[in-house]
């Protein structure tokens, strides 16, 4: 399983949102 990979992908995303917010 690839935790730390999903997380990253994660956080990408929010920061994403985030700026377009």
């Amino acid at each position: 399983m690839d935790s730390k990979r999903n997380l990253q992908w994660l956080v990408l995303l929010w920061a994403w949102r985030y700026q377009l917010v």
